[in-house]
């Protein structure tokens, strides 16, 4: 296992980053756009959703301006793994047919690519048959031997939004007990001063 020393500033940082949602945007914005995005229009993000993984999606925008969740991609390793190493942050890109992002936190390159049309993902170069799934479960991502898949399986893909138009990722994950399980929100991060915010995030996750 790696190293998990870690700058209790940068943790703190990072997960209050990921309250904000930090977001790459392909063909629509992530935050509430003045005008009506376009259909077909794709939106993604990655943000810290435990304190033992980041959540990343893909979301598309119906004529109603509602977003349906296309992929969602759950990277857990051990507390606070995500924090450790120095930068971290998100890119991405593509068009209605294809997706993919390079997410670097923890001292890690973690490489993401969706096939729309034939519903593939490729994780670290492995490519997954979702048919109709539509959530990846990756597990070490942090280990020597790197990031294992352990399971795919499908959540309504409606993704509700806040009074604020922002996207409510959290209702969307606590649709699975699968999914609130490999959260592991029981568990205590090595900085506990980071430890409250966390909680707050998996209680919403919990529907707390």
């Amino acid at each position: 296992m790696r190293n998990l020393a870690m700058s209790r500033s940068r943790l703190i940082g990072l997960v209050l980053s990921g309250l904000a949602a930090t977001a790459v945007v392909t063909g629509a914005a992530q935050r509430p756009p003045a005008r009506p995005p376009r259909a077909g229009g794709t939106s993604s993000a990655t943000r810290v959703i435990s304190p033992v993984a980041l959540v990343s999606w893909v979301a598309r925008y119906g004529a109603d301006g509602g977003q349906t969740l296309d992929l969602l991609v759950l990277w857990r390793g051990a507390p606070g793994w995500f924090a450790t190493g120095s930068g971290s942050g998100t890119s991405s890109g593509g068009n209605s047919d294809s997706y993919h992002s390079t997410i670097r936190y923890g001292g890690l390159e973690l490489q993401l690519e969706f096939q729309t049309q034939t519903r593939t993902a490729t994780i670290q170069g492995k490519r997954i048959e979702l048919r109709d799934d539509n959530v990846v479960l990756v597990d070490e991502v942090d280990s020597p031997g790197g990031p294992s898949v352990v399971r795919t399986l499908r959540v309504d893909p409606e993704l509700p939004r806040t009074d604020n138009g922002y996207p409510m990722i959290e209702a969307v994950l606590r649709r699975s007990p699968a999914i609130v399980e490999f959260l592991r929100c029981e568990t205590r991060l090595p900085e506990q001063r980071a430890q409250p915010i966390l909680d707050r995030i998996c209680d919403q996750v919990l529907g707390k």
